[in-house]
């Protein structure tokens, strides 16, 4: 067996956060002012994690709401820090989430090449990346107008395309993609299996069962901040599906 070559590696990753919570006291006067006032409740998102992504995985991160799959991705990506622990990666991970947004008063292209340019793309690559993206989105005839007017499952397929550009060694997904029919779904599937072929760690998040059982090598399950499972799609879908809710 052909040993596995890591390319981010994570110790006892730990996870916090606080939010404001109303307090639930009898009174008529101490409910209103407490749920002015509120308190601060600790929230643990992550509690002493410890995984190794390797080269050529296609990964689904699964859970229910509160398990902890967008902190994971988060923290692993370098958007949150952690509290605890240690994450060692062969390069900082492309990360595409809420956050990942574009300035709607300009174009789908002055955006693509200003995306590029802030993730570090060589100047002399710009132009042809961007023409493969402009291509590979579908959006030729939009590619001058302002990003505002585009739909938002074309805002995300071009945030997907700007990210498979770059050919990155790490790439997290935390959102779902929208595709529209049989073959929308075959070429993202094909550009996915492909950019794992090269040695990248896809990480999704959001996929649907059946989705995941297709394209995946690898399956996580969440359970309140913890890896209750970890391995094959074959041995750990069958047990996520059986859970009790």
């Amino acid at each position: 067996m052909a040993k596995k070559q890591a390319v981010l590696v994570a110790q006892n990753i730990s996870l916090s956060y606080e939010i404001k919570a109303a307090r639930n006291n009898k009174t008529r006067w101490t409910r209103f002012s407490s749920a002015i006032i509120g308190y601060k409740k600790t929230i643990n998102a992550l509690e002493d994690m410890s995984l190794q992504l390797n080269a050529g995985e296609i990964i689904a991160v699964v859970g229910d709401a509160g398990s902890g799959k967008s902190s994971l991705l988060e923290t692993l990506g370098g958007a949150a820090k952690p509290d605890t622990g240690e994450i060692w990666a062969i390069e900082n991970p492309v990360l595409l989430n809420g956050s990942f947004s574009f300035f709607r008063q300009l174009s789908g292209s002055e955006n693509i090449r200003l995306t590029l340019l802030s993730m570090g793309v060589d100047k002399s690559q710009i132009t042809n990346l961007s023409r493969d993206i402009i291509e590979a989105t579908k959006i030729r005839k939009l590619a001058n107008n302002p990003i505002s007017s585009y739909s938002g499952t074309t805002k995300k397929k071009l945030m997907t395309e700007v990210a498979f550009a770059q050919n990155p060694k790490l790439l997290f997904i935390d959102q779902r993609i929208k595709l529209r029919g049989i073959q929308e779904r075959t070429e993202f599937e094909n550009r996915i299996k492909t950019l794992a072929k090269s040695g990248c760690c896809i990480v999704m998040v959001g996929l649907r069962t059946a989705a995941i059982d297709r394209l995946c090598t690898r399956m996580i399950w969440l359970d309140k901040g913890q890896i209750r499972e970890d391995g094959t799609v074959k041995r750990v879908l069958p047990l996520f599906r059986n859970r009790k809710r």
